[in-house]
């Protein structure tokens, strides 16, 4: 896959899941390489879950030129709530 703005994108993703009333998905994914601003990123894995209460995110990056982890989690019980962490290592 290129998209015009990121460059060639190699990656593989699974879902499983019901939606409608009981949403409950499932997504997990890796991204072996992925070029932006004429740099390549390797090793990157992703994983998702949607229900009717929450969404839920992590991707991580193992490459080890450019290491990070991202999780996401908001929930829509009662008040909105979002939480992110964010490590990077060795982005320059």
């Amino acid at each position: 896959m290129t998209l015009p703005w990121i460059g060639p994108v190699d990656l593989s993703v699974s879902a499983k899941g019901k939606l409608a009333n009981q949403t409950d998905v499932a997504v997990n994914g890796s991204v072996s390489s992925l070029e932006i601003v004429e740099e390549s990123i390797h090793d990157i894995s992703f994983e998702g879950r949607a229900s009717r209460d929450s969404v839920t995110a992590v991707v991580s990056i193992a490459d080890p030129n450019y290491r990070a982890e991202v999780k996401s989690e908001i929930s829509f019980t009662q008040s909105l709530l979002v939480v992110s962490e964010l490590w990077f290592h060795n982005f320059d």
